[in-house]
């Protein structure tokens, strides 16, 4: 075979595997049980957070992979364009410097704390409520609106962790921490089930609308634009929504 027939054939063989890579998504999550959940840190992620991107993923004509990392290396990251995309970011104006943001939220996250079932707590009207309390919570993840300008004897406790939710509940059931705060009403409930603690904790959602979540993507991916217009026009169609599928699995 001439020299020039050698390097056609493998500059065809390298345009072929770099079409067939143009085809996997990079997806970043990080372990938030029951949404994301793994059994060991080498098996394949599971809930129904993995389950709607996967299945959005794949309709928008593109094949997932994904990888679970602590958030802190999610959001790094989205920022270099080593992720191309996750999901269930709330809207801030620093994070539009870097991620494109989905048309429309595709999960409403009810931002509650999660109590002793003793506390003698039952509804939170304002941010007074909290006086003197130690929340528990994840190193730079999204706090609620409700915490802007909270006074100083109003703590959080910061956890940088895959565990973080059960090591948060277990701080409360010792008594290390007064609430362990999360952006969704569920993520304690379903950890104290599987402990089968959920008799000794109960949930209070915080005053307000909520917070919604979008699946982004960055800036800095060569793909960033184009998975954006391609979810986009997926997500218009309504064949797939997470909010339901959140929903069947804890009402499994």
């Amino acid at each position: 075979m001439s020299v020039r027939r050698v390097i056609v054939f493998y500059s065809l063989i390298c345009l072929f595997n770099s079409c067939i890579d143009a085809t996997d998504v990079k997806v970043g999550v990080f372990i938030h049980a029951p949404l994301v959940q793994q059994v060991t840190n080498t098996s394949p992620p599971t809930g129904p957070t993995i389950d709607y991107i996967t299945a959005m993923i794949r309709e928008m004509g593109f094949s997932p992979v994904i990888s679970v990392l602590p958030y802190q290396r999610v959001m790094s990251g989205l920022k270099s364009g080593e992720i191309d995309m996750t999901l269930e970011i709330g809207k801030l104006a620093e994070r539009e410097t870097f991620l494109y943001f989905s048309d429309k939220p595709v999960h409403h996250m009810k931002p509650s704390l999660t109590f002793l079932a003793s506390n003698e707590l039952t509804t939170i009207h304002s941010i007074d409520d909290l006086r003197g309390m130690k929340i528990g919570y994840l190193v730079s993840a999204f706090k609620a609106n409700f915490f802007d300008n909270a006074p100083s004897d109003i703590i959080f406790d910061l956890i940088n962790s895959d565990t973080w939710v059960r090591q948060n509940l277990e701080k409360l059931l010792a008594g290390r921490i007064d609430a362990a705060f999360d952006q969704n009403a569920v993520s304690y409930l379903d950890e104290a089930k599987k402990l089968g603690v959920a008799h000794k904790i109960k949930t209070i959602s915080l005053p307000g609308e909520g917070t919604e979540g979008y699946v982004v993507f960055s800036k800095k991916s060569t793909n960033g634009k184009i998975l954006l217009d391609a979810f986009n026009k997926v997500a218009a169609t309504g064949k797939y929504d997470e909010n339901k599928m959140i929903d069947d699995y804890m009402n499994r």
